[in-house]
Parts: C-alpha cells; structure tokens; sequence
C-alpha cells in the first residue's frame, strides 16, 4: 500500500475533533488489491508529557483523530504506516513505507494582568495587556519582527490603537465601559484563531466608598459604583479591611485609603495604603494612629487624622503629629519641616490652588496659633483661617469660587456666632443659619451648598440630617433620612449620600423607601427626590466617605480642583 501525509498539520490547544485528509491519495496496492482493507498504525514523540488525553489515530480514510490535555501545547512527530490485509505471498508486502509528519499544537493567548485596571467609564486611557503567546515564532509558527492579526476587546468592545510590544505584552486604548469588565485577546491566523481571556480585568468606576461591614465583625470595605450597565447604579463590595475605611482618595488610577485599619487585603499596612487594583502597595509602614481624612496637595498626599508618627519603609519613626506628607517614597511633615510637628487631630483635607485647607480639633498649626482650621501653602507656610472656630472641631470642608466653607461641631468662626457651619469669603466669617447638631460632610451641589450630619432641626424647620442652604436658611431634602449622613458628592444631577441611614423618605410618599446606607437625591423637572443607591443588602454597613475618580470625565468638565483632587471625606468625632 501507499499514500501521502501532509507534511505539518497546525491545530489549536484543546483540540478534540477531526483531521481530514491526514493521509490522501491512499492506494491498496495494484488494481487486482483493490478490493483489499487498509488500516493505519500511529506512533509519536514528543518533548511534552502528558499532551494527548486520547492519542492521535488516523482511519482508513485518512482522517487523523486525537483529544489534547487542557491548555497543553507543543510539537509531536507523528510516524504513520498504512498495512493491508492481503498478506504478503507471491514477493509482495502488506506494509507501506512509514511517513512522518510534524503535528504543531498551537498555544492560545493568555491574559493574565491588566494594568492599569481602574479605568473611567469613558475610557481612552492606555491598557496595558500582559500575558504570553501574543507573537513569536512559537506561539505563532513563524518568525516576524512585529506580528499582527491581533485584536483586544474589553467587555466585548474593541480596544483600539492596538500596538504589539512583545509575545507577552499588547497596548491599547481602552473603550468606554462600566464595572468590571473581561479582556479577551485574539489572535487571527485563519483556521487557526484562537483565543484567551481574563474575566473582571478592567474595572469601570467612577466613584468609590470606604465604609465599615456590621455583620463581619466591623472589618472595612471598599465599594465601587457603578457594578455593571445591566445593575446601572450599584455598588460591589470589593476590597476588605480588618477595621473600618474611614477616608477613600483617587489619584489616576490608584486608590489611597484610610481609617483605622491595621491590615488590608491580608496585608499589614498600619491605617494608610494604596491600592491599584491588583496589589496594595505600602506608604512606609504607615502611621500609629487612625487616619480620618486624605488629600493630593501638589504632587504629594496629605494624610491627616489621630496620629503621632509616621513609619519609613527602614522602620525609622519620624514625629508628625495629625498630619503627613507622603511623596510616593518617604514620609515628611506636613510643611517639610522637620521641627513642625503638627499637635491635634486633622479630621477634613481640602486642596484648592495652591493651599491646603486643614480643619479638626487642634490649636496650633505648628507654629500658627490657630483654631480648629487652617491653611498651608505650597511653600511650606501656615496661616490661620480668619482666627480659627471655638466651641467644637471642623469636620468638613467645602469650596466654591473663593469661597470656603467649613462644617463641625464648633458654635463660633472667628468673632461670629456660627452654629455648625460657616462661610469665609476670604477677609471675614459669615454664620449659615442654625442647625442642632454637628455637620460630618458639606458639598456643592449646583448653586447651592448642602450639608450632611447629626442635625435634625433648623430653627423650627425639621431637616432630618441632610439640608440644602437657600437664601439664608436651611431646607430639607424631602423627608430627610432616619440616621447620619457622613459624606455627601455631585454626580450627574444627582447628589449621593452615604452614611448610616437605612431610610429615606420623599415628600410625596408616606412610607419610607428602604436604602440601606447610600442613596441619591437626583433632581428632576418640578420634582426632586430620593432614589435607591443599591440593590438592599449590597452595601453591608455604613458609609464613612465618598471620592470621585480623577479619571472621571466630569474633572476636565469641571475645571476644579475640588471636583478633581480633593476626596470628600468625613470621620466620627473621636
């Protein structure tokens, strides 16, 4: 008998099917062994153990059969004869003269990290793919200097402006998106497209909270809006604490976090850390007391809270009191100066220009005698915002234009009588009405300012802890919420609320809607009103602080820096 073999046959990994036309042209022998049966004997040789879970075949019409392992790759030599059942009487042979071929079992791309993996839901930023068998004369069965026939989805929309680095490394611009999203890369090569993904690679989100799990022993959590386009508004728990997530800060496409942690992600971090999605990366070996508030200021982070001293990566202490400086490689004192040591606790950051507004309950800036709130420029120097508040600390910390305004627990600003809440024009303190109780977080919501806090009353107006300040008085937000609201953040005509709360109710319904910790007041043609944040249950336990993502479009559009830079951020009065 005789019959020709393909030369080299090229199939995908997890291959589990057919081969035709293995052998062709298959002749018995002369024209009188026509009526004789064939049958084929394969062996082979292989370099990779364990490659066939059913090993290659071929039958007597030269289709070629076999089951590779899972994810198993590489070449095997095949040596095929064909023998019929003539017999070899009369000087002939029921054996042909063995042929071989190379079998090629081509890997399919893996994907195995996406960095970065926080992204906008407008997308545009660069991702950069990491992973193996993107192009290389093995991985691809031939020799180029750039290969091609190469494409990137992220949740199944192209990632364009792709560029091919390496076989273990593709970049592209990453499409528009929302919550976690897989990466899927393909690789083209006709018959034999294969290709690898990554499920949850990239995560879309424009907002994130820090707050605290009551059903998991108080450990921290941080969560992400929005989950997903099928949830819309939704929050995901996502990375875990041992203690409460007192204060969340987003610079690019890193994470800064707070509060009174010790560990995070399984890793000892001591009250601060940073995290990119992938890994939590360490500010030295943190701080020794609770952090309640962040800040970018220049091109460092401002960390504030009950603390004394901050911790180098070498383990060397250095003595900051409530408030550091950390420029990505080393700690500092707030002013650079190592003889400032800042006394007090530090409970709301703000940068605006090119200061930073620190409010809390202290009575010297280094110093600066100055009370409850304070200023430092960007060359190291601190002043007093105009002669500090008596009768309680500054919680929180809000601008507009030249404005600021500063929310606690104090009963004066400067020489004025300032019920919870004041505004400073720059030259003199203006009181905002009266409310009973202490304010945890202010914001900007359109033209006017909104607080949230403790406060039930404003004179003999009922503002359940959220109000709006309209000429000269407080109003509430429908029927307000059942419990404290500690942060507070503009997005999309919508004003979200975190705190904890479990209830809100709208003017217009008797029976409160069930919003277990974060909801949103969403303005609407002639009717404002209350809506769900989260599916119940989601959110686990209350909400300590609110940050946008200085990805987020809305930064660009609002040519701010306190929509961009500055975490709205609230702590609990110690």
């Amino acid at each position: 008998p005789v019959f020709k073999l393909l030369t080299a046959i090229g199939v995908r990994e997890n291959f589990a099917s057919a081969y035709y036309n293995a052998a062709r042209n298959i002749v018995p022998g002369p024209p009188d062994e026509s009526w004789q049966l064939l049958t084929f004997t394969v062996s082979f040789n292989t370099t990779v153990p364990g490659l066939f879970l059913e090993t290659p075949k071929i039958d007597p019409r030269g289709t070629l059969t076999f089951k590779t392992a899972n994810s198993s790759h590489g070449e095997v030599l095949l040596t095929v004869q064909a023998h019929d059942d003539g017999g070899a009487q009369n000087g002939g042979t029921d054996l042909s003269a063995a042929m071989a071929t190379l079998l090629k079992v081509y890997p399919s791309p893996r994907v195995l990290k996406v960095t970065p993996r926080l992204h906008s839901p407008s997308g545009g930023g660069t991702i950069t793919v990491h992973g193996v068998y993107f192009g290389s004369e093995y991985s691809r069965g031939y020799r180029a200097p750039v290969y091609s026939n190469l494409s990137v989805f992220v949740g199944g929309r192209p990632c364009s402006e792709l560029e091919y680095v390496s076989d273990v490394e593709l970049t592209c611009t990453a499409p528009e998106g929302l919550g976690p999203q897989p990466v899927l890369v393909q690789v083209a090569d006709g018959s034999l497209s294969r290709e690898g993904t990554l499920s949850e690679a990239v995560s879309y989100s424009e907002v994130y909270f820090g707050g605290v799990q009551l059903e998991q022993e108080g450990k921290g959590i941080l969560s992400l809006l929005p989950r997903s386009e099928s949830e819309g508004s939704s929050l995901m728990s996502g990375l875990v604490s041992s203690k409460m997530i007192r204060a969340v800060m987003v610079l690019l496409e890193r994470i800064v976090l707070g509060g009174n942690f010790l560990e995070i992600g399984g890793q000892r971090v001591n009250h601060v850390a940073i995290w990119d999605g992938h890994e939590i990366q360490l500010m030295g070996h943190g701080v020794d007391g609770n952090v309640l508030s962040l800040s970018a200021f220049g091109d460092d982070v401002m960390v504030g809270g009950a603390f004394t001293k901050a911790v180098q990566h070498n383990g060397g202490s250095l003595a900051t009191g409530g408030l550091a400086r950390w420029n990505g490689e080393a700690w500092s004192p707030a002013s650079r100066d190592a003889a400032c040591v800042f006394h007090g606790t530090v409970m709301a950051l703000l940068e605006h220009g090119s200061v930073l507004y620190v409010g809390g309950a202290f009575v010297r800036a280094c110093n600066v005698a100055c009370s409850g709130i304070a200023v430092l420029s960007d060359d190291g120097q601190w002043g007093c915002v105009g002669g500090g508040v008596k009768g309680g600390a500054v919680h929180a910390l809000a601008t507009q234009g030249t404005e600021l305004y500063a929310g606690g627990s104090f009963l004066q600003a400067g020489t004025m009588p300032a019920f919870k809440v004041a505004r400073w024009d720059g030259h003199t303190w203006h009181p905002m009405g009266e409310l009973d109780g202490d304010v945890h977080s202010l914001a900007i919501f359109g033209e006017y300012v909104y607080a949230g806090g403790d406060f039930t009353r404003s004179g003999g107006r009922e503002v359940s802890h959220v109000a709006m300040f309209y000429s000269g008085d407080w109003y509430p937000l429908g029927g307000g919420v059942n419990a404290a609201v500690l942060a507070l953040l503009p997005l999309h005509g919508c004003l979200l609320l975190g705190g904890a709360f479990t209830q809100v109710r709208n003017s217009d319904t008797p029976q409160p809607l069930e919003v277990p910790y974060a909801a949103q007041w969403c303005l609407g043609e002639g009717r404002s009103s209350f809506q769900p944040l989260s599916p119940p249950g989601t959110q686990q336990g209350p909400v300590r602080a609110i940050s946008l993502a200085t990805h987020s479009p809305l930064c660009s559009a609002a040519n701010s820096d306190q929509a961009c830079r500055v975490a709205v951020t609230r702590s609990d009065l110690l």
